[in-house]
């Protein structure tokens, strides 16, 4: 593509100082993926400035190269195309979507945001659009899909050109439907800026990111973009699906300038949960629709699953599916890995790993595995480094209260002393008596220790998650893993399930 026509309307565009009638080969905005005839893009992030590697990317061929800084581009006029822009990522998103001829406009995308549940009511919609015979893409925190190649993802939302990339292979492999998991940093980032969805969900909007944004309105606004700026710049005519139950909901419902399609056990709902029951290997639910009462069964547990599968069930009917297709797929679908999954190795307790890393995650997969035995609730959990410190004596206090012992341990604590970041969760556990033990490995030994029959264990916070983030390395670390290792050493050497 022609630079000159790969720049035509794009509205972060200042100047360009050069060739435009260049052909552009690819689109990269890091320099170690320059490759000849490339458009590198220098994005200003937080750690490194894109401007500095400029060098590197016409050494490795780029033919134009875009960015912010005006006199930083002038060092290199003489030996590319440069393009000087208003805003370097919402322009690198822009120039994505139109080199790879805007993907999402040749799918039908699910576009899911939420604080918590995003990644499951991804894998439970994409379950049920699989079931009904339809070729699938899937991108969430856990896993990266298209058809059935599967891969594990680096973040929730990659960047944009990225982003774009996916999508169009997605077309190039008979994809119909696309379901993402869409993130605030990817709304705020402008990675998926270019994308056009036709159903949009919200899960719940509650504390979590205050590292990131600058306050909790700031992490609202932002996810309402999707529902308002999304879809106005859009072609297509989307539907929003949206948790009545969440505080946040009826903001969006109110805010949202597309219909919305509501879901809950509030009344008024257009899904509304009528009952639930917890059966031995599933949960069977009874909801009201507007096409009459209905039946579902899926082997997911917990209050906060049960609104993943009714939303689940919403974006189904929405994108025009049969109750039967719906039922089936639900039926069918498998929760992602570290989202209350079960290790057994025929020990008389049950443990759970869960990636609960926020108070509202954490308290709902308390309650959830509170549900699930008889015994007591035993709970291993820590906060992450370098993040939102105002959630650490939240999850203590939270920990403290819905759970009989809780071990205070470590989770990614990237720069920070992990022995700190321990101090401040205990003033949210004031009255309790919590065992605190920064190494992780051995604070899940010491729960599955104490743990008796009929009791629960549930390691939270790390969830799918296969290393540990230090401050001067990452080290390979599984919460599944060291679990099983214990539990086969103590009870037998049955697989997890």
């Amino acid at each position: 593509m022609k630079l000159a026509n790969l720049l035509e309307g794009i509205p972060d565009l200042v100047s360009v100082n050069g060739d435009a009638e260049i052909e552009i080969q690819d689109i990269c905005v890091h320099s170690g993926l320059a490759t000849p005839g490339s458009l590198f893009i220098a994005i200003r992030g937080f750690i490194s400035d894109g401007h500095d590697f400029i060098s590197d990317a016409l050494e490795n061929g780029s033919a134009a190269i875009a960015g912010e800084d005006p006199a930083r581009l002038d060092q290199f006029a003489t030996q590319a195309t440069t393009i000087l822009t208003s805003d370097a990522r919402a322009f690198a998103a822009r120039c994505a979507a139109r080199f790879f001829d805007y993907p999402s406009r040749r799918l039908t995308v699910v576009g899911v945001t939420g604080t918590n549940g995003k990644t499951t009511t991804c894998y439970l919609t994409e379950a049920i659009l699989s079931a009904a015979g339809l070729v699938t893409a899937l991108l969430t925190t856990v896993r990266t899909a298209i058809g059935q190649e599967r891969r594990s993802s680096r973040r929730t939302t990659p960047d944009a050109v990225e982003l774009q990339s996916f999508l169009r292979q997605a077309c190039e492999r008979y994809v119909t439907h696309a379901v993402l998991e869409v993130s605030s940093h990817g709304i705020a980032l402008s990675r998926t800026l270019g994308c056009e969805f036709d159903v949009l969900a919200l899960t719940n909007v509650t504390q979590d990111h205050l590292d990131f944004h600058v306050s909790f309105d700031d992490y609202l606004a932002t996810k309402l973009r999707l529902f308002t700026d999304y879809v106005r710049e859009s072609a297509k005519k989307a539907v929003g699906v949206i948790n009545l139950d969440d505080p946040a909901g009826m903001l969006f419902k109110q805010k949202a300038v597309c219909p919305i399609i509501t879901c809950g056990a509030t009344p008024g709902a257009d899904y509304r949960v009528l009952a639930a029951a917890k059966e031995a290997k599933a949960t069977r639910l009874w909801l009201q629709t507007p096409d009459g009462k209905q039946e579902l069964v899926f082997s997911l547990f917990g209050q906060f699953n049960i609104t993943n599968a009714v939303m689940a069930a919403a974006m189904g009917r929405a994108l025009g599916l049969t109750w039967d297709k719906i039922a089936a797929g639900l039926a069918l679908a498998k929760p992602p890995p570290g989202r209350l999954e079960q290790v057994d190795a025929g020990q008389p307790f049950l443990v759970f790993v869960d990636y609960a890393h926020t108070p509202d995650g954490l308290r709902r997969a308390l309650e959830a595995v509170r549900g699930l035995c008889e015994g007591r609730v035993i709970v291993v959990f820590g906060c992450g480094g370098d993040r939102d410190k105002g959630k650490r004596p939240l999850m203590g206090e939270i920990a403290a209260s819905q759970s009989d012992l809780a071990i205070v341990t470590s989770d990614n604590s990237r720069s920070e002393d992990p022995s700190q970041i321990i101090a401040e969760i205990l003033p949210g556990m004031k009255g309790a008596k919590p065992v605190i033990e920064p190494d992780r490995e051995r604070a899940i030994g010491f729960a599955l220790q104490e743990a008796r029959e009929s009791d629960a264990v549930l390691i939270a916070g790390k969830g799918h998650e296969t290393y540990q983030i230090l401050k001067d390395r990452t080290i390979h670390f599984s919460d599944q893993e060291v679990a099983r290792k214990w539990l086969q050493q103590t009870f037998g050497t049955k697989e997890s399930s």
